[in-house]
């Protein structure tokens, strides 16, 4: 054999090698933002905790409830860092780090509709607060609904809240969404804002937060009247969506 033949035969398959190694590298010797971003790994947060990132559902609370956030997941519909998330169990994201894709959109402003604040001497590092002080970098909007616009930020609808905020000359600086909602055909004020700590100082329960509703009536209420209203009033309503079955639901 010919000393050159010997040599760059040696030296293509130390290549090979080394190539093979440097993608195989043991967990050990990765970092656990690269484990995590494994192609292979159907992590539960297994070396994400609560301390250390959030549920990928509450990615999406602005647009969808938990249950559905799952369902988008399981789906298929949702990346972490360009990688298919496969299963929808628990997984945790680290704000301000992982890129959360849905349909291959960017899905932005998460960290501060969750209530998380970058760091400012440590890019990499967030504080969470359910405290309320205002800061400058959040938008607060006051919006009396009229009848006739959702209280959602799919752009796809075209009566979505965010588009007629801006119609009535509002220019919000960030990503805004509304705290609570109002069905569509009614009306009322209602405040969106870019604050992720607003709605869970408003909206959970254990913060207990009075709510006052204002109702007409068609007709003078007698005694017996306030007396069904005591008792509790079971309301039922159509849902339809996109044009599909109707679904009457009781509350």
């Amino acid at each position: 054999m010919m000393f050159c033949d010997w040599c760059s035969g040696n030296i293509l398959h130390a290549v090979i090698l080394f190539f093979h190694f440097q993608r195989s590298r043991s967990f050990y010797q990765r970092s656990p933002h690269e484990i995590r971003a494994s192609h292979n790994v159907h992590f539960a947060g297994n070396d994400i905790t609560d301390d250390k990132g959030i549920r990928l559902n509450k990615v999406f609370k602005a647009r969808f409830s938990r249950r559905q956030a799952e369902e988008l997941v399981k789906a298929g519909r949702v990346t972490i860092n360009g990688l298919p998330v496969e299963s929808k169990g628990g997984w945790f994201v680290v704000p301000f780090l992982d890129k959360v894709e849905l349909d291959g959109k960017l899905v932005s402003g998460w960290e501060e509709m969750n209530g998380l604040t970058r760091n400012k001497n440590d890019s990499k590092t967030y504080t969470k607060s359910n405290d309320m002080p205002t800061n400058e970098k959040f938008d607060y909007f006051k919006y009396w609904k009229p009848k006739g616009v959702t209280c959602t930020t799919d752009k796809k609808i075209s009566s979505n809240i965010v588009d007629a905020v801006r119609a009535k000359g509002c220019s919000p600086k960030h990503r805004i969404f509304p705290v609570g909602r109002l069905d569509k055909d009614s009306t009322g004020l209602i405040l969106l804002t870019s604050d992720g700590r607003l709605p869970n100082s408003l909206l959970r329960g254990e913060f207990k937060q009075p709510k006052t509703y204002e109702v007409f009536v068609d007709k003078p209420l007698n005694p017996r009247d306030i007396e069904k209203l005591a008792d509790g009033v079971v309301i039922t309503t159509i849902a339809q969506r996109d044009n599909k079955k109707q679904k009457p639901l009781t509350a």
